[in-house]
């Protein structure tokens, strides 16, 4: 049962802007283990940027992962990718086959 009343899997959502398609590939119910436990295992932070010369935490919280502990710098602050945690790796190989991308 899709959340969506029209079918996004055949409509570009962004027609002026370039070009996204939704495509929903877990159930409800496994959207929402996932969703627990993303948020137990992810290291979430505020981030932290420089405005004006003053350094402000951002009410968002972030997390970075990646294959390689690579560095991303933007207002003075570099964050290094973590390691991929079980859940987040077993959702990035469910999305890689079910878009067959990597």
């Amino acid at each position: 049962m899709s959340l969506f009343p029209i079918d996004l899997q055949s409509q570009n959502l962004l027609p002026c802007d370039g070009e996204v398609y939704y495509f929903e590939f877990l159930t409800w119910d496994k959207q929402q283990v996932f969703l627990k436990d993303l948020e137990q295992e992810v290291t979430w932070e505020h981030d932290r940027v420089v405005m004006f010369g003053k350094e402000i935490i951002t009410p968002r919280r972030e997390a970075w992962y990646g294959d390689q502990p690579f560095g991303y710098t933007y207002s003075k602050t570099t964050r290094y990718a973590l390691p991929w945690t079980t859940t987040l790796l077993n959702l990035k190989k469910q999305v890689e086959t079910t878009t067959d991308h990597s």
